[in-house]
């Protein structure tokens, strides 16, 4: 009942640099970055106002920071890779980001102020786009809770730059049963695992745990229920205190990374779920597991 399993291979894939800049995402994001192009005026005589394109940018979506766009030197792009992967785990940053030494050289105090918000959009937002003209920085997103839109709030206001924030949408039943399944089909893919004989959460894991938060962040108006399970090895009392211990762990992991308290419980089953193959035989390593339960309010 205490063992770790095997480690889950990097899920993250590092693609070729590209010079698009990500696309807006405030809710449900995509992980593909589109191009981003002037808008064409609809006649030559009439007198338009063009935003100036983004050369490069950061989007937060489900606990991943993915950087894209063209940047004018190889330091500026250290930095930025740099800081992402202080924000979040670094399998967890996806660099897309180009180095073209004719583009534009972003103003020292307007580069600051990209990095200084691209550390704090994981713990405040739910989703974002912090965006760089190459001149000017801005940022849009959702946020959980009024304490998170405060603090990030403040933040941008600090360095001078216009936040555009909204609060998340409450889910309905279809939504929170799909983001139950999603959930599941994650910690399938990449269990979270625990240092053996113990309740601390594995650093092989810690990456899985935060695209945990940022898809447990997704909606209001749900309660996310950890599920901690053992296998049949050992004493059973033992057990379901184990499994209890684990479920309040990662729960509270979860708080730590943003994930409002109120939306989350804990729970422990011990050895009473246990996972058998076709023939009835135990599979202790998939009756091991910590799984997750999504309802509506």
């Amino acid at each position: 009942s205490c063992g770790t399993g095997g480690v889950p291979a990097d899920a993250t894939t590092t693609v070729a640099p590209t010079t698009s800049a990500p696309a807006s995402s405030t809710g449900a994001a995509t992980t593909s970055p589109a191009s981003t192009t002037s808008p064409a005026t609809t006649s030559p005589a009439t007198t338009s106002t063009v935003a100036a394109a983004v050369q490069f940018g950061a989007q937060l979506v489900d606990g991943r920071l993915v950087l894209a766009g063209t940047v004018s030197s190889d330091l500026e792009r250290l930095a930025l890779v740099e800081r992402a992967a202080g924000a979040v785990d670094p399998a967890n940053v996806a660099n897309q980001l180009a180095v073209d030494p004719s583009a534009v050289t972003v103003p020292a105090d307007r580069f600051t102020a990209f990095l200084d918000l691209l550390g704090l959009m994981p713990l405040n937002l739910v989703a974002a786009d912090l965006e760089c003209t190459g001149v000017e920085v801005s940022v849009r997103g959702s946020y959980a809770d009024d304490a998170f839109r405060d603090s990030f709030g403040s933040a941008a206001k600090r360095v001078g730059v216009a936040a555009a924030l909204t609060e998340r949408k409450p889910a309905t039943t279809p939504q929170a049963a799909a983001l139950e399944a999603e959930l599941n089909a994650l910690v399938a893919a990449e269990p979270i695992l625990f240092d053996k004989g113990s309740t601390n959460i594995s650093a092989f894991s810690v990456a899985t745990v935060q695209k945990v938060a940022g898809m447990a962040k997704r909606y209001a108006g749900v309660t996310i229920e950890v599920q901690g399970h053992t296998d049949s090895e050992g004493d059973p009392g033992r057990n379901l205190t184990l499994s209890e211990q684990r479920a309040g762990s990662v729960r509270d992991a979860l708080a730590a990374l943003g994930v409002p308290v109120a939306d989350l419980t804990a729970n422990g089953f011990g050895i009473t779920q246990l996972i058998t193959d076709a023939n009835g035989n135990e599979i202790p390593d998939k009756s091991r597991r910590v799984v997750f339960g999504v309802t509506v309010v």
